[in-house]
């Protein structure tokens, strides 16, 4: 069965491409081509980072760009904003905007490739970028070609001289011609203050709360199996940290990064009053540097969302207890605990204390890490991040 539905797919997949390939010849030849952009996230069920923020900027700038969904809570959101999106339900349509398209963005290290067909040359690939930080991919999926590779982009964005440096030249082998130094349009609407009726706010993702603080917790992907590093802190007990936690009046939320192990921790199933998952087939359009704003302290480990709240200057801890094992599948850009920007926990009690310690005043946090927090900003983004990020892409794409 599986055999046949793969052999059906490939049929259907070189129809497409043809059918599209020859339309495009005839669009070519009578001039019916329009500057049409199309915008994706890292799943086709997410509606979030750095394209979703330009693609809204391009939209208020009258361009013709669309969001690549077929998911109905991403698509009501987007009419009811008056934006433009593309989906497979009137298939007319679809051939239409993909036979006009010249420019595809995302996010991530790979684009909407509508059944191969933007593969053409004549079809410009940018990489906005994911993430800034002392992470990196591991440099033999990249030559394997098993994971990230930014090479089939015609450009990339980057955050800062260090990271084009260190991460564009040294490490994917970029061409200088094809690097942008632009920073990130999620990290301009992180520092905003506005706010709309579809924003995520706390109580979409926790109903009626009234806790006192909010607890974000973003573990990174690790290249083996493994448990939620939180869980295999030493002496950690959840049920006795959920207990904690109601003490302190706090709610602990868990963003799990999107290659996560699938059903691995099972906790969609917690009972745990303070401990929640964020449940992002339920919430598509939840961004995490968005929700940074209503973060009062986040948990890391070496995560590039590091980089992001830094900037916001609120309190970091971080949590790898599987940091060696971690090293010896991976590397990091600088040694990890030179220059943390925060506390690093390898045990349950100096948890619980650091956390008692950043919500009773967090003065100390700011004071201590004062000088971490600065390095790390300048070195991984940058830019004036009151900066207009999306307005030097909006110039940008207006040239190409």
């Amino acid at each position: 069965m599986n055999y046949i539905i793969v052999m059906f797919k490939i049929i259907i997949n070189f129809f497409f491409l043809n059918v599209l390939k020859f339309l495009d010849f005839f669009f070519n030849l009578f001039g019916f081509k329009k500057n049409y952009i199309i915008f994706s996230s890292g799943t086709d069920n997410s509606y979030n980072d750095n394209s979703r923020y330009l693609y809204e900027y391009l939209s208020k700038k009258k361009l013709d760009v669309f969001w690549k969904t077929n998911n109905e809570k991403i698509k009501k959101y987007l009419n009811s904003n008056n934006l433009m999106y593309l989906d497979y339900k009137n298939i007319f349509r679809f051939i239409y905007i993909v036979l006009q398209t010249k420019i595809v963005i995302s996010s991530g290290s790979s684009y909407y490739n509508c059944f191969d067909f933007f593969q053409n040359k004549n079809i410009i690939k940018i990489s906005l970028g994911h993430g800034a930080g002392n992470k990196v991919v591991i440099q033999k999926y990249i030559e394997d070609g098993k994971l990230e590779n930014y090479r089939k982009f015609d450009y990339v964005n980057f955050t800062s001289k260090f990271t084009i440096k260190e991460i564009g030249i040294k490490l994917y082998k970029l061409n200088k011609n094809k690097i942008l130094n632009f920073g990130y349009p999620r990290i301009e609407n992180l520092i905003k203050n506005i706010t709309n009726k579809n924003e995520i706010l706390p109580s979409k993702i926790l109903g009626n709360y009234d806790y006192e603080k909010i607890m974000l917790y973003t573990p990174t992907w690790r290249p083996y199996e493994y448990n939620l590093p939180l869980f295999d802190l030493k002496n950690f007990n959840l049920k006795k940290f959920n207990n904690f936690l109601k003490n302190k009046n706090i709610i602990l939320l868990i963003s799990l990064h999107p290659m996560s192990p699938k059903n691995k921790y099972k906790l969609e199933n917690m009972k745990y009053s303070n401990i929640k998952i964020i449940n992002k087939k339920l919430h598509p359009i939840f961004d995490t540097t968005h929700f940074f704003k209503f973060t009062d302290i986040l948990l890391n480990d070496c995560s590039t969302t590091s980089t992001d709240f830094s900037i916001l200057n609120k309190p970091q801890i971080f949590i790898f207890p599987d940091y060696k094992k971690y090293m010896k599948h991976t590397s990091l850009l600088e040694n990890y605990h030179a220059n943390l920007q925060g506390s690093f926990v390898s045990n349950f009690s100096n948890l619980k204390k650091e956390i008692s310690k950043n919500i009773k005043d967090n003065k100390l946090y700011k004071k201590k890490f004062s000088k971490a927090l600065k390095s790390n900003i300048k070195k991984y983004y940058d830019h004036n991040i009151t900066a207009k990020v999306n307005d030097r892409f909006y110039h940008f794409l207006k040239k190409l």
